[in-house]
């Protein structure tokens, strides 16, 4: 069988329907999954809804990627997938933890496809795969409904016995709330091993079914130790009464959220529907904080010497990052920053992941505007997930605006203006100039010599903007080369490959430093080309203090800043610590005791509670500033390691403008950068706009 543009390898799956081969792209060398029906028949109409239901939405993380599709002269139906790896119907019982972290996944990947209304209607452990970095996948949309265009056959047993809702039995139409019982019911028998509900219970066939249905699976998730938050979710997402569960994935999604933080489990990334139909989703990266032991004071010290390659290694399965959700009281916002009590949940979660990089670094006074619509006044200048800032010579500050795939540059004089970005998937070739050049959730900015770095994550790659505004690409996405386990450490970045980078940090001798989310590293672009892995081992964890940077553990680390000694400081997010890395490549702990939570004011930092830290930067006395996200505070530590809040309070919401920032609101705080006057930019993420601290310590919004 001849599949244009593919080199079809061995059979790695068949079923009742068709057969999948794992193949090769005949340009790049990319792998992928062809899916084939050779005797399509009535199967015909199934597998083009299923190939045009997975166009619609394979841009998502967690749902699987079409590449491309078609008909042969036989007529045999083929689509070609991303090659992924065994369905979780092969996993038997997973840990609790795990159990919450797969539930966010696929609770994410069903509201979006639920925002373009489409159901799924058969989500079951056989149709989760697994991918690298601890990602799943959704697959087979093949009976998948559109709600617009296809109703009329949403109703029908169609989908699998043991995972389909009790009312669609009952002849209802299969919705929103069927397809997040089926996700309920797939965790639970990811918990427990196996199917809560046996094909033919008892031998007596779909009545016995029906009646295991309408009872409860509390005794069995106990006993497998399931308690808690996590209980509360699974049970009340699969309860029999539809009116009963939750009203909606992205609910449940947040309960298991809720469980996360109630067990100080690892938090995982929601990647969610679009705030404005007009916009792609938000795909927040992963935020870690990282904390280093006592500030270094700038000396003579010298040049830090290129990254060493590190051998390459299989990536563990690392969870990924998730905004850990927290109440917060309501604030008397004006209607711009509002946020209702039904988004508030997706929008924290979005957002407290969101890690941030801020650097102050070169002079770029030489960047032109280039173009872009001004707003009439900053605060109409509307903001979608802005989670990364950068401060440049001439005072310009340059905000990664995340949902709205762009980069912003607010000009001390003329305010904000578009400067890179067009809503797209990352797609577009460099060369172009930067306005014409389609951005994929850029995360990080960062201020070099004459040019601005960007991280666009979910294209998987590092891009330059230089004096002219034309871009190039300095990192990734990788040419499909390299074998399994392989990300290209030690040759050039150019051709390495790049799990999700996030966070941009620009040293002094011009080294590029990004967080790679999936991997729980920092990875730094040298000088000469070449790249390597600077800090953390593949694994998500703690551990390695005092030790060389590249043995140690980091958990989802986030925003980063150098100081003009050259020490490196990392926001360990999920270890809720600010980690620094000193000239001879040793890790220490600076701020942070891996407790999440509030306390220390003015005691040392290392003894001091953080919660979720998503950033940090260095101001021009050397103070390290934190964005302390959970906690909804910025906080500093000065030169004799004593950490303070200059600003926010215990609850999260928008006030205080005008007044001393200590007394202000802030909601999730991910990202801040410190002007050489020592005028503070703070990313308020749930608020979606910029606040700016001035060195009297008065807070103001700048944008949004």
């Amino acid at each position: 069988m001849n599949i244009p543009g593919f080199v079809l390898g061995e059979r790695i799956g068949a079923g009742s329907h068709g057969v999948v081969y794992r193949a090769t792209s005949t340009g790049v060398g990319r792998p992928a999954a062809i899916k084939v029906i050779v005797d399509p028949g009535d199967l015909a109409r199934r597998f083009q809804r299923e190939i045009a239901a997975l166009a619609r939405l394979s841009w998502h993380p967690h749902i699987v990627q079409v590449f491309d599709g078609g008909v042969l002269e036989d007529g045999t139906l083929w689509a070609a997938m991303e090659l992924l790896g065994a369905p979780l119907s092969q996993a038997g019982a997973v840990a609790n933890e795990r159990v919450a972290d797969i539930g966010i996944q696929i609770a994410s990947a069903l509201a979006v496809a639920h925002d373009v209304a489409i159901i799924h209607r058969d989500v079951k452990p056989a149709n989760i795969l697994s991918a690298s970095g601890g990602l799943v996948k959704l697959s087979d949309f093949g009976i998948a409904a559109d709600l617009a265009g296809d109703a009329s056959t949403l109703s029908g047993l169609l989908g699998t016995l043991q995972y389909l809702a009790p009312e669609v039995f009952d002849g209802a139409a299969a919705d929103e709330r069927s397809d997040q019982y089926s996700l309920a019911v797939t965790l639970c028998a990811l918990a427990i091993g196996g199917s809560p509900f046996p094909s033919a219970p008892g031998g007596q066939g779909i009545g016995a079914l029906m009646r295991a249905k309408s009872s409860s699976n509390d005794e069995r998730l106990i006993a497998a130790g399931v308690a808690g938050a996590l209980l509360n979710a699974v049970t009340k997402g699969m309860h029999p009464d539809p009116a009963k569960r939750f009203a909606s994935v992205e609910e449940f999604a947040q309960a298991l959220g809720n469980a996360q933080v109630e067990q100080r489990w690892a938090v995982t990334r929601y990647v969610g529907p679009p705030v404005e139909p007009s916009l792609p989703v938000d795909r927040p990266p992963v935020a870690p904080t990282v904390l280093v032991s006592a500030p270094v004071a700038p000396s003579s010290v010298p040049a830090r010497a290129p990254v060493a390659p590190v051998a390459a290694t299989v990536l563990g399965s690392p969870t990924p990052a998730f905004a850990a959700p927290t109440p917060s009281t309501p604030s008397s916002a004006p209607a711009a920053h509002a946020t209702t009590e039904a988004s508030r949940p997706r929008r924290r979660m979005l957002a407290a992941i969101a890690a941030v990089v801020i650097l102050l670094a070169g002079a770029v006074a030489a960047f032109a505007l280039l173009g872009g619509e001004d707003s009439e006044n900053n605060s109409s200048f509307s903001l979608n997930a802005p989670v990364s800032l950068a401060i440049a010579a001439d005072g310009s500050l340059y905000i990664a605006d995340d949902s709205n795939h762009r980069i912003i540059r607010v000009d001390p004089e003329a305010g904000p203006a578009v400067f890179a970005g067009t809503a797209g998937d990352g797609s577009g070739e460099p060369g172009r100039a930067a306005l014409e050049t389609s951005l994929d959730a850029p995360t990080g900015v960062a201020v070099g010599e004459d040019v601005l770095y960007i991280a666009d994550a979910q294209a998987h790659r590092i891009l330059a903007v230089d004096a002219d505004g034309i871009v190039s690409n300095l990192a990734g996405p990788g040419d499909g080369s390299l074998e399994a386990g392989q990300d290209g450490d030690g040759g050039l970045a150019i051709d390495a490959t790049l799990g999700l980078p996030s966070r941009l940090a620009v040293g002094r001798d011009g080294t590029i430093f990004f967080t790679d989310g999936e991997t729980s590293r920092v990875r730094a672009l040298n000088v000469d080309g070449t790249i390597g892995t600077f800090a953390g081992s593949h694994e998500p964890g703690f551990g390695g203090d005092s030790g060389p940077a590249v043995d140690a553990l980091l958990r989802w680390p986030g925003g980063m800043a150098v100081d003009d000694a050259g020490v490196v400081y990392i926001a360990d997010t999920g270890n809720h610590r600010i980690r620094a890395v000193a000239l001879d490549g040793t890790i220490s702990t600076i701020a942070g005791t891996g407790t999440e939570g509030f306390s220390g004011d003015r005691g040392k930092a290392v003894d001091a509670d953080l919660g979720s830290p998503n950033d940090v930067a260095i101001g021009p006395d050397g103070s390290i500033y934190i964005a302390d996200s959970s906690n909804n505070r910025i906080r500093v530590i000065d030169a004799d390691g004593v950490i303070t809040t200059i600003a926010g309070i215990d609850t999260g919401g928008y006030s205080g403008d005008g007044s001393d920032a200590t007394a202000a609101e802030l909601d999730n705080p991910v990202a801040v950068a410190v002007h050489t006057d020592g005028t503070v930019y703070i990313t308020d993420g749930e608020n979606n706009c910029i606040r700016v601290i001035s060195p009297d310590r008065k807070i103001s919004t700048l944008v949004g």
